[in-house]
């Protein structure tokens, strides 16, 4: 949503021609893309992740499922984002909106609602075509449209609710959305848990919040939230090693909370100070 807010009004709403602003985030995508993948190599080939993997096998990793299993967001708004480029140049905002939401319908059922389809005949064997050519539809198909669509309204009709009514519509969609996964997860239904229904106005009753905070020196928190996606599967391998070395597995691996709160912390304290340690250095 955020990379649709900054890069997409002008080709969705004003058919602008200047794709200087796409190309800058496709290159800087491609990028940071190539760094982690070249970060994560080494562990792809110690846990045997390359082995026998074919040509198709490593287009597939590369093109969207991610080098690395949290890398799929990278080509995942790399396609996204060039997908939304192209068909606006002939549809209207309408048009693509109306598209980006029925791609997301088509991956809900190949994601939390799998269930209702597997055995459908037909149905589920078109599923099964498509999961021959990626391993989820949380991918730069039926996942990134919408919400690259969603952050680009919210920058050309910013949301004018008020703070209070944008944060209690917020905690209704985020209470219904958590019940939505509950109730998905305990009828067995769930092939992944990425895509859910009211994921959509969640976020974007969140978004809108977001945009309610005054503004602040981006470059910095761009550089260190960047770090922690990037280095975050990193220090879950740090965590559970030093967990092992003071024998505190119960806490730090088991107790799923704590282990995540440790991974958040360990992962914001290492970006930090690798970006203060390249800012000092310039």
């Amino acid at each position: 949503m955020v990379s649709g807010y900054f890069v997409l009004p002008g080709y969705l709403f004003d058919r602008s021609a200047d794709y200087r602003p796409v190309m800058r985030f496709m290159k800087k995508g491609l990028l940071l893309y190539s760094a982690a993948s070249f970060l994560y190599l080494p562990v792809n080939l110690y846990a045997g992740h390359l082995k026998h993997m074919g040509i198709y096998d490593v287009f597939r990793a590369l093109v969207f499922d991610g080098t690395f299993y949290h890398l799929w967001y990278l080509p995942a708004s790399l396609l996204g984002m060039l997908m939304l480029c192209l068909i606006s140049r002939r549809l209207s905002f309408p048009a693509v909106a109306g598209i980006s939401l029925l791609l997301y319908g088509v991956g809900l059922f190949g994601d939390s609602y799998y269930g209702l389809i597997a055995d459908c005949p037909m149905i589920g064997e078109f599923y099964d075509m498509l999961f021959q050519i990626f391993t989820y539809t949380r991918n730069g198909i039926f996942f990134v449209p919408v919400f690259l669509t969603m952050g680009a309204y919210a920058a050309h009709n910013p949301p004018k609710a008020k703070t209070a009514v944008l944060l209690r519509v917020f905690c209704l969609s985020a209470i219904v959305m958590i019940t939505e996964g509950l109730l998905l997860h305990s009828c067995g239904l769930q092939r992944h848990d990425s895509m859910y229904l009211f994921l959509l106005p969640c976020m974007f009753f969140l978004f809108a919040l977001v945009l309610r905070i005054p503004a602040m020196p981006s470059r910095r928190l761009r550089a260190v939230s960047t770090g922690i996606y990037i280095l975050h599967p990193l220090v879950i391998v740090l965590v559970r090693g030093f967990a092992k070395v003071i024998h505190l597995e119960g806490l730090l691996i088991e107790n799923s909370l704590i282990h995540y709160a440790a991974v958040c912390i360990g992962s914001a304290v290492i970006s930090v100070g690798l970006v203060k340690g390249s800012a000092s250095h310039k």
